[in-house]
């Protein structure tokens, strides 16, 4: 069962949804896909990532999602969950002061991945 995947992109109006993925084994991926805009509506797309792109995915998911993206003329962003997540509260100590209580909870998100670093160039063409 595929789980709900869904990433922001460079437009803070279009978000992009995974619907479903269909591999052939060292040969190609079918990717369904929705473009939901919050101002409305939605695209449903289908491609095949085959070839040199099939061979460039790996095992980081990240690179489908750039992928998709610039089909688009988009660019992904991704969000980087915290390893912990922190809950904050306060206590009642004996002598009627308070103290603070940080309590650090494992994110069941965090991937442990480095960030993605994208670097930007721009090529003139005549």
């Amino acid at each position: 069962m595929l789980e709900d995947i869904w990433f922001q992109t460079s437009n803070p109006n279009t978000t992009i949804h995974i619907l479903n993925i269909s591999i052939k084994p060292n040969i190609h991926a079918v990717i369904e896909y929705r473009l939901s805009f919050i101002t409305g509506g939605i695209e449903n797309y289908k491609i095949t990532i085959e070839g040199a792109d099939y061979k460039a995915w790996s095992v980081d998911d990240r690179y489908l999602f750039i992928y998709i993206a610039n089909k688009h003329a988009l660019q992904y962003v991704e969000k980087v969950e915290p390893e912990f997540i922190d809950r904050i509260y306060c206590l009642q100590n004996e002598d009627g002061s308070f103290r603070n209580i940080v309590e650090k909870k494992k994110n069941p998100l965090y991937t442990g991945l480095p960030p993605v670093v994208i670097t930007n160039e721009t090529i003139i063409n005549n």
